[in-house]
Formats: C-alpha cells, sequence, structure tokens
C-alpha cells in the first residue's frame, strides 16, 4: 500500500529537485554567481511584495483601471468574463467600465500575445508587445509550418494580406478569410479555417490585427493603428529593452524574478529567457542577486 503524502510532504520533495532558476538562466554566467548579495528577503516579504506588485492589496481608483491592468501584464482574457473580473478586483470599478474602457475609450485592447492566448492590455502598452515579439514571431518556425502546411513565403505572404484586408474596416472571420483566401491554393484556404485563431495569431503578434466590437453573434477583427487612432513604431531591439530595462514600461517588476512583464508569463520561461537574454546589457544595470531560504535568486529593484 503507497502513503499518503501531505501537501507540505509533496512541496518539500519538488523543492529538493535541481533549481529551476539556475537552468533558465545558465546563460547569464556572471549574473547568477559573481553579483554580492544585494538583500536578503523572507518569503513573507516576497508574498507581501508580489501581492502588493499585482494590485492584491487593496483596490486602486476607478480612473486607474487601465494602469492596473498593465501593472499585472495583462489580463489573459480566454474567458473574457475571467479578464474583466481580474480587472475589476483590483480597482473600483464594474465590468462595464472594463467594457468601456476597452470597446468605447479604447483604452485596452483585446488581442492574441502571450503564448498565443488573447490577453487585454493597455493599448499604449500594445506597440511594445508586438515589436518585441516580432523578431521572435513563432518560436519553432519549421513546426509551425508543417502544422499549416504552408511554405515560409506563403505564410509570410498570407499574415501581410491579412493585415491588408484590415485596413480601415472591421471584418469578421469568415468575411476576411473569403477576401483572402480568394484566388489562393486550398492548402491556404484550409489553413485560414483552421480553429483556434490560427493564422490570426501571428497576424496580431506582429500588430496587424486585434478585435474589434462584436457583430451580433460573430467577433471582428480590425487593424489595431487604425482603430486605436495612435500607434508608435518600435525597433523591436529597443522594444525589449523597454520590456526588461531599469525603468521601462513592461519592467519585471510586478513577481520579482518573474515581474510585470512576465507576471502573465508563468508557464512561458522560454518567452521570458529571449526577452531578458536579448537585453542582457539593458538587464545588467538592474537586475539584483537576492537571497530566499538560503537560495540566490534575481529581483529587479523598485
Amino acid at each position: 500500500m503507497t502513503a499518503a503524502i501531505t501537501g507540505r510532504e509533496w512541496r518539500d520533495s519538488r523543492s529538493r529537485r535541481p533549481e529551476a532558476s539556475s537552468r533558465k538562466l545558465h546563460h547569464f554566467g556572471e549574473l547568477t554567481s559573481a553579483h554580492a548579495i544585494a538583500a536578503k528577503l523572507t518569503w513573507a516579504q516576497v508574498h507581501a511584495f508580489r501581492l502588493t506588485r499585482h494590485h492584491l492589496t487593496g483596490l486602486a481608483p476607478k480612473k486607474d483601471l487601465v494602469r492596473v491592468t498593465g501593472d499585472f501584464g495583462g489580463a489573459q482574457a480566454q474567458v473574457m468574463s475571467a479578464a474583466e473580473l481580474q480587472i475589476a478586483v483590483r480597482s473600483d470599478c464594474t465590468v462595464k467600465d472594463v467594457r468601456r474602457a476597452l470597446w468605447q475609450d479604447k483604452k485596452l485592447v483585446k488581442t492574441w500575445l502571450m503564448r498565443g492566448t488573447l490577453h487585454l492590455v493597455p493599448a499604449d502598452d500594445l506597440p511594445v508587445f508586438t515589436a518585441a515579439m516580432s523578431s521572435h514571431l513563432v518560436r519553432s518556425p519549421a513546426a509551425w509550418l508543417k502544422y499549416t502546411q504552408l511554405t515560409e513565403r506563403e505564410f509570410t505572404d498570407v499574415i501581410q494580406a491579412i493585415g491588408d484586408a484590415l485596413d480601415g474596416q472591421a471584418l469578421t472571420r469568415e468575411e476576411l478569410i473569403g477576401k483572402v483566401g480568394k484566388g489562393r491554393s486550398e492548402r491556404i484556404q484550409v489553413a485560414l479555417k483552421s480553429g483556434w485563431g490560427g493564422l490570426l495569431k501571428p497576424v496580431a503578434r506582429k500588430g496587424l490585427l486585434c478585435f474589434g466590437p462584436s457583430r451580433g453573434q460573430s467577433v471582428t477583427f480590425v487593424q489595431p493603428h487604425r482603430w486605436l487612432g495612435r500607434w508608435r513604431d518600435l525597433d523591436p531591439e529597443a522594444a525589449l529593452v523597454e520590456h526588461t530595462g531599469p525603468q521601462p514600461i513592461m519592467t519585471l517588476r510586478a513577481g520579482g524574478a518573474t515581474g510585470r512583464a512576465s507576471a502573465r508569463l508563468r508557464g512561458t520561461e522560454w518567452l521570458t529567457s529571449w526577452l531578458l537574454s536579448a537585453s542582457k546589457a539593458s538587464v545588467r544595470t538592474s537586475w539584483r542577486p537576492t537571497s530566499t531560504s538560503s537560495r540566490r535568486r534575481h529581483l529587479f529593484p523598485g
């Protein structure tokens, strides 16, 4: 008979496994070993820090709901009602206020971002997200091309064609497929009709597509810079620095070692890794080694 174990025993057994952070951050070299410990923290302090940064210790004013959404890196919106509640429990607002900020005031935007999943993010932050992701559009290009059954040229062409089709108009998925697929091969038609966003996700991550207001029971898609009425073109490397620099829009702060930009990236350490790796010089200026329970960890100050 197998003896039952308590939750504490299970967690303790996991804690004896090799430190995950040391494996994931091996490419930082001196960042993981040479720097002196800047602070020793208790787990209670770490937890309090994270709760505060995630706006879970008190309600922010309603006027700050967009800023709050940006502070914790965006609300995952695979289930829209859950995204609305994520924001509403952090600021003194209702879900109607969230919807107004999204569809009327256009201060929030809904699109596919981290992990290819839907998020609500501040509209002013969207160019930073998309620029930072644009040079790393697909994690495994060969696998993605095999999945879509497209050549690299076809893939690139279709992504641009989808963005162009949305220029100045809102289209449903069916309208978009009809417009972009016209005159194209059956393989491209099939790829366009694939579920879960399919080819729309890489278009969104290039900043060429986001969600518009629903038309009846159908969602619509729009071109972000047209829909929002504002946009800023950023160099991908500059956007990465803005993600991870000392005083950036998306600085890694909210979750300590995971932080603001990656607070919503739990389970996507690969993305956090390339964000940090691509801007090492910037990261080195603000990375501070800390320790908790005799283990070395890393934290951005602030």
